[in-house]
């Protein structure tokens, strides 16, 4: 009889513990379709592939997270449709977007460095692609204005598309900083034969 007893009240434990465990089940299930339901996921890489962290993040100009170490962040909004981002960190060119918001969906964005913005300048050099590396290395400079790597290259690209006056002023502009070089003098004679045969 004791013995039956035992068992009942096993049972019975046994029957509360599941019971309990099917409500936390339910309720956490349920709480969580409910936070999700406006979560939305993002992510930031640099131009290598390489995840970006602590990067401010502002949605219609206001401030909203940073990114992790991981280069993730989380939105959560009320309301679907189109907001304006910005993200910005020392070191990389300001990214301003547009993205439509739908939790349905993850968010990938790129941001880029000085140094990527010179590689990629070089690459378009070696196309001869003058003009797309201008437009490069303009960015670049903006970032890094004391690089005189940056400089260097902008004044090589001004002089192969003949334009000697801005050369010269970049080339001026590195002497004026104390950095000189043999390679400095022949770029400097060949832009001021480039500005004497445009006079001519």
């Amino acid at each position: 009889m004791g013995q039956l007893m035992q068992i009942r009240n096993l049972t019975f434990y046994l029957f509360l513990i599941l019971f309990a465990l099917l409500l936390l089940s339910c309720t956490t299930k349920k709480g969580r379709v409910t936070t999700d339901r406006g979560i939305m996921y993002a992510m930031i890489y640099d131009h290598d592939n390489t995840s970006v962290s602590n990067v401010l993040v502002k949605v219609n100009g206001r401030k909203i997270v940073r990114s992790d170490m991981h280069g993730r962040f989380i939105l959560d909004f009320k309301k679907r449709g189109e907001y304006n981002i910005e993200l910005s960190k020392t070191g990389y060119e300001t990214l301003f977007q547009k993205f439509e918001y739908n939790p349905m969906n993850v968010l990938y964005f790129k941001m880029i460095t000085a140094e990527q913005l010179l590689a990629l300048a070089e690459e378009e050099l070696d196309r001869l692609s003058y003009k797309e590396a201008e437009k490069y290395l303009e960015r670049a400079y903006n970032l890094d204005p004391q690089r005189p790597d940056i400089i260097y290259l902008r004044c090589i690209t001004f002089m192969l598309q003949e334009k000697y006056i801005e050369a010269r002023q970049l080339l001026l502009e590195l002497k004026n900083r104390g950095h000189k070089s043999k390679h400095m003098d022949l770029l400097e004679e060949r832009i001021e034969q480039g500005i004497m045969d445009k006079a001519g």
